[in-house]
Parts: C-alpha cells; sequence; structure tokens
C-alpha cells in the first residue's frame, strides 16, 4: 500500500524570513524575537538560502565577524526546499540523510512555511498514536 501522508498538516506555515542584503544582525533580532532556529533568506521575495543559529553562532567566532555583514555572506546557499505535497517520508529521510533541521516549503515559487525537526517529530508522534 501506497503512503500517502505529506508534510501538508504538520508544516510551520508563514514563517518569518530575511533578505539576503540585510545585515547579521537582523537575522539575530529576527530569530531572538521569535525563538526561531531557521530562517529562509530571500532575495525579492524568493528563496536563494538558509541560515540557522548554528551558522551564526559559528559565525560569530570568526575573526571578521561583523553585526553588519551581509546575511548573503554567512547563509546556507542552495537549502533544501520541498512542495507542501511532499511525501513526509521522503522528506524526513533527506533531513536525516542531509543531517539538517529544515526544508523550506516553497508554493508556486513564494516561501510558504518551512517543516523542522521539531514539525517531522510532531508528525511522527501523531502518526504513532
Amino acid at each position: 500500500m501506497e503512503n500517502s501522508h505529506t508534510i501538508l498538516p504538520y508544516f510551520t506555515v508563514g514563517t518569518h524570513a530575511v533578505e539576503a542584503h540585510q545585515p547579521i544582525s537582523t537575522a539575530l533580532e529576527v530569530m531572538q524575537e521569535h525563538d526561531l532556529r531557521h530562517l529562509p533568506v530571500l532575495k525579492d521575495g524568493v528563496v536563494v538560502g538558509e541560515i540557522s543559529d548554528r551558522d551564526l553562532r559559528v559565525w560569530q567566532l570568526q575573526k571578521e565577524f561583523k553585526f553588519e555583514t551581509a546575511i548573503a555572506h554567512v547563509m546556507v546557499e542552495a537549502p533544501y526546499i520541498v512542495d507542501p505535497g511532499a511525501p513526509l517520508a521522503e522528506v524526513a529521510t533527506e533531513m536525516a540523510a542531509r543531517k539538517i533541521g529544515c526544508a523550506i516549503v516553497v508554493s508556486g515559487g513564494r516561501l510558504s512555511g518551512m517543516f523542522t525537526s521539531t514539525d517531522a517529530l510532531r508528525a511522527l508522534a501523531r502518526l504513532a498514536a
């Protein structure tokens, strides 16, 4: 029997995002204000990267660290992007294989939300109940 579970009921809709040209300080502020570990990075409304709290912590240890450095210099390019209808098992498997904490959900070329490891655990709990 084919598994029909998708990430659709589980991903976080309407996530916060930052623009690639904005300073690192903006990403830090957004993450702290909203208690986030991952942020999609946009350029003209299109997802071009992702930045995590871990990326920012590592960057802060570098000699060349400056709060005004553009997010584009620190972000992960080519993040894992999925459709809202992507199979749950496929997305979770890929996240585990890549050892990443999120997939960025894009629909019609626009940011729809994020599917994080926390969302995956919620899905597991619901499906296992």
